[in-house]
């Protein structure tokens, strides 16, 4: 299935996510509609404002509200590896107390 828009896509939309769509009502805005998303399928090809999925049954229509999921095993947030190295500055002339320096860091072998 092709889906051909008249935006921009998303630049952070990639070969392998997740596409998804929402029916949208005029009576309510997305933040309160009670709708879940519907699958349309793997992303296979970007091609200017068009999107290729995987053939499906679940065809959006104009006016719906397109969304997509990456794959979580692939596309992690946070640090990867065994190491880091942080140097941290204050670039000014006054006294400065740092209170707190947090890290996500997930092993980049398992």
């Amino acid at each position: 299935m092709i889906i051909n828009l008249n935006e921009n896509i998303n630049s952070s939309l990639q070969v392998g996510d997740m596409l998804y769509y929402v029916i949208l009502s005029n009576e309510l805005p997305l933040s309160e509609a009670s709708v879940d998303p519907i699958l349309i399928g793997k992303v296979l090809n970007i091609n200017g404002n068009s999107i290729e999925t995987e053939e499906t049954a679940a065809a959006p229509n104009a006016g719906d509200f397109l969304m997509f999921v990456k794959n979580n095993k692939v596309n992690t947030s946070g640090l990867k590896g065994y190491y880091a190295k942080a140097r941290l500055e204050l670039q000014t002339e006054s006294a400065g107390k740092l209170f707190s320096v947090s890290a996500e860091v997930s092993e980049s072998s398992k």
